[in-house]
């Protein structure tokens, strides 16, 4: 008596089929969805960074807000210009600086006088984040805003 051999046969072939489209189903929907890859919008950064009590995130670090402009979450929730982002200011945390006797720009203030970008805000400095200052003195060159820079 001879032993037959038995293959794997269709039904093999079917579940393999099956697994394979799950597969494929499964890495389009977790890798290549291009809705799932796009950043939280800047109302849920904000709420968050207010809900977590991050003063610096609220208050210094720059949401980008199209191509061309970027702004902080206070100036977002401040600003009726960007009432269409729907922004909440947040009750929890002021981004009103502490005023000191001398409100001069490099002394007093801490900062640095520059050359504001396009949007009238201060240069970006890689690694650090940076407020606008409102200094008592006037800047030597005509133009320039008080610019704060901290990491």
């Amino acid at each position: 008596m001879g032993l037959k051999k038995r293959g794997f046969g269709k039904g093999f072939l079917i579940i393999g089929t099956i697994v394979f489209l799950i597969a494929i189903a499964a890495i389009f929907f977790f890798v290549l969805n291009p809705t799932s890859n796009k950043a939280d919008p800047v109302s849920e950064q904000c709420s968050f960074a207010c809900q977590s009590n991050q003063k610096t995130a609220f208050c210094d670090v720059q949401r980008k807000i199209d191509s061309k402009n970027s702004a902080s979450c206070n100036e977002l929730a401040t600003n009726s210009q960007y009432a269409n982002l729907n922004v909440q200011a947040c009750p929890t945390i002021s981004c009103v600086t502490v005023a000191q006797p001398d409100q001069t720009c490099v002394t007093g203030l801490n900062s640095e006088w520059a050359t504001p970008t396009t949007d009238g805000s201060c240069p970006a400095q890689e690694g650090k984040f940076v407020r606008k200052r409102t200094a008592s003195d006037q800047p030597p060159i005509d133009g320039q805003i008080c610019c704060y820079y901290y990491s």
